[in-house]
């Protein structure tokens, strides 16, 4: 009976380490994600335009005045805008169709985001040919676009991207492409969208306004330098792009945390467990023991009987909270990242680990049976 349970003790605990041996690694793999970007030193801020009464061309003026004033602060080294954070507010898109009728991609909806000059070196975004958004992509050409590595290789396989237009349902041109980006995840953290690209805040006006600055310079320095030009513009959030990070990573942080501390107390109660039975064990066959060790059995041979015993339960609760577990992993997809449910370092690790500290708990009890005087044990009634 008492066996029993610590087998199913053990069982339980290996479902749970294992559970929080994945969980944690997913944390551990999203510090190493290549986002595309950089996030030290990266301030936002975010606003809108649209309940100011501001028209576009208003808004512009506002914007370039709000850069010029940011771009002078101690401590900052460039700024700029865009219409949306990466993560947090997503992107809006819009269908495109690729002048070639013979083309891989006829048709598809590009993701957007509207930036102002500057933006590449704010963010620390690389540009892998042609040009940035800049002072020249004005109002009554043909809209200018960066698109990704990803939009590139999927629309031009094998061309030279730079100077290729995509087309609006009228026929009209909608961009013409000036420069490629390198890749960037802005929605999904395992990956870059298929089709992205960066559009001029002078050709394609948004009301909604996210300043990102790339310095030292303090956010409240930054909110007060808005507010100097227009103390009512609603600033709705203001943070680090670490922050922002750290609020994805969350996501993925609070199971880790919650696997485990549920994790660990399976773990103690296993060990108090195996402990309870083995001592039990050496205290019910306390003559029998005695009995063995006058008889000629050696000290060591005694207490590796006891750690035998101990590794036969644990290994047994091992073998089938192993199992149920890797029949239950897909269960846990959705909470993991960058990790496969049935990654076998990690459930090596895991289950060695628990090994481990398991039968280090009958060192105990085992320490106990060899110490033990046989002439005290056979005058035990």
């Amino acid at each position: 009976m008492r066996s029993g349970l610590v087998v199913t003790q053990v069982a339980v605990a290996a479902m749970l380490i294992l559970a929080a041996a994945l969980t944690v690694r997913s944390v551990v793999a999203i510090g190493s994600i290549p986002f595309g970007f950089e996030t030290e030193n990266r301030m936002l801020l975010s606003t809108t335009l649209s309940n100011h009464g501001y028209t576009p061309e208003e808004g512009k003026v506002l914007i370039r005045e709000a850069l010029d004033r940011l771009s002078g602060l101690p401590g900052v080294r460039s700024v700029s805008t865009m219409s949306n954070i990466p993560f947090l507010s997503g992107y809006y898109s819009e269908g495109f169709r690729h002048p070639s009728e013979d083309a891989a991609v006829p048709s598809a909806n590009m993701g957007i985001n509207v930036v102002s000059p500057d933006f590449f070196s704010a963010m620390g975004i690389e540009l892998m040919a042609g040009r940035a958004i800049d002072r020249t992509d004005v109002a009554g050409r043909v809209p200018s676009i960066i698109v990704s590595e990803k939009t590139a290789e999927n629309l031009w396989p094998g061309q030279y991207p730079i100077g290729q237009r995509l087309y609006g349902g009228a026929g009209q041109p909608l961009w013409e492409v000036v420069g490629v980006a390198e890749d960037t995840r802005v929605r999904d953290l395992d990956r870059a969208p298929e089709f992205y690209g960066y559009t001029a805040l002078a050709q394609d006006y948004r009301a909604d306004v996210v300043f990102v600055v790339h310095g030292q310079t303090p956010l409240t320095l930054l909110r007060e330098s808005l507010y100097a030009i227009d103390s009512s513009i609603a600033i709705l959030d203001s943070r680090s792009m670490d922050e922002v990070i750290s609020l994805v990573a969350s996501n993925y942080r609070s199971p880790a945390l919650l696997m485990n501390v549920v994790g660990g107390i399976a773990v103690l109660l296993a060990i108090v467990g195996l402990y309870g039975v083995l001592s039990y064990t050496v205290s019910r066959e306390r003559r029998h023991i005695g009995i063995r060790m006058a008889l000629g059995a050696s000290s060591r041979r005694v207490a590796w009987e006891i750690v035998r015993r101990a590794f036969a339960l644990v290994l047994m609760g091992l073998a089938i909270g192993g199992s149920a577990a890797w029949l239950a992993a897909p269960v846990l997809r959705s909470f993991l990242f960058g990790v496969e449910p049935r990654d076998l370092p990690v459930w090596t690790t895991a289950l060695l680990a628990l090994l481990v500290i398991a039968a280090a708990s009958s060192g105990l009890p085992a320490r106990r049976a060899a110490r033990l005087n046989p002439a005290d044990a056979l005058r035990q009634e």
